[in-house]
């Protein structure tokens, strides 16, 4: 899944990292991530990357159990688990795809809204 590879790479780029993380940042927000566990740790991941540190699953772990959302992510297990995820070499590619399903997503809630104002409107 698109997800798990982007922040498994994420998480095991190192001293790559500035790199994967401004190709990442400059295709995807976190809204743009559907499961909002997938949206917990890339916001955690930024936010260890803004603070100048190494985000890894250590520092992630930490970060989010400082939160309190180290259990609504499914845990350090979880996060770990990620690196399996992992295909740095297409992180590009694979950010890209969860923004066009972002895209599609918005596009569909669109519609979903629209034909609700229909149907509301035909009391009228």
């Amino acid at each position: 899944d698109a997800e798990k590879a982007v922040l498994g790479a994420l998480l095991t780029n190192g001293s790559n990292m500035g790199a994967v993380v401004d190709t990442v940042t400059s295709i995807l927000k976190s809204e743009d991530f559907y499961r909002d566990a997938h949206r917990i740790i890339y916001d955690a991941i930024l936010e260890i990357v803004h603070a100048n540190k190494t985000a890894d699953f250590i520092t992630v772990g930490e970060e989010l159990d400082r939160r309190k959302r180290l259990d609504a992510v499914g845990g350090l297990a979880y996060i770990t688990s990620l690196a399996n995820e992992s295909v740095s070499y297409n992180v590009e590619e694979h950010a890209k795809i969860i923004s066009e399903k972002a895209q599609l997503r918005r596009l569909i809630d669109a519609g979903n809204k629209i034909v609700g104002m229909t149907y509301a409107g035909e009391d009228e």
